[in-house]
């Protein structure tokens, strides 16, 4: 976005119109969020250009709009479960210095909601033998 030299007034219509692309396009999953990630990491907004978005959002067609907002909305899941995973992950390290594969393996297959009671029932764990018994029961 960068190299194309895309006057700064028109970035936030430039990503309006990305973000309505990619959700009226039908792509996977994956194919929406690699290009996703990448209109978000080379168009950045600061404030006064993401007012100047929401109003350009205001302006899609509602289907355009929900189609938009449940993609992002998926994209905003999963980058919280991830971001839940790798503190819950440092915890646990942190606690028990190195983490075997097969743990890893059962905190990669967790909820949200096990990741929270995790977090909670390690503050009782004496030993990495109580987390994998936490693990086993879940």
């Amino acid at each position: 976005m960068t190299r194309m030299n895309i006057p700064r007034a028109d970035r936030p219509k430039v990503r309006a119109e990305c973000l309505r692309l990619l959700a009226t396009l039908k792509l996977s999953p994956a194919k929406s969020k690699l290009i996703g990630v990448f209109v978000e990491t080379y168009l950045k907004l600061n404030a006064e250009e993401m007012k100047v978005y929401s109003r350009e959002f205001a302006a899609f067609e509602p289907e355009e709009q929900e189609s938009t907002m449940e993609m992002m909305t998926s994209w905003e899941k999963k980058g919280q479960h991830e971001g839940k995973e790798e503190l819950l992950t440092l915890l646990l390290e942190t606690r028990f210095s190195t983490m075997p594969p097969e743990v890893t393996e059962k905190l990669d297959k967790l909820t949200s909601k096990q990741m929270n009671e995790l977090v909670v029932a390690s503050v009782g764990f004496n030993s990495l033998d109580d987390l994998k018994a936490w693990l086993a029961r879940k």
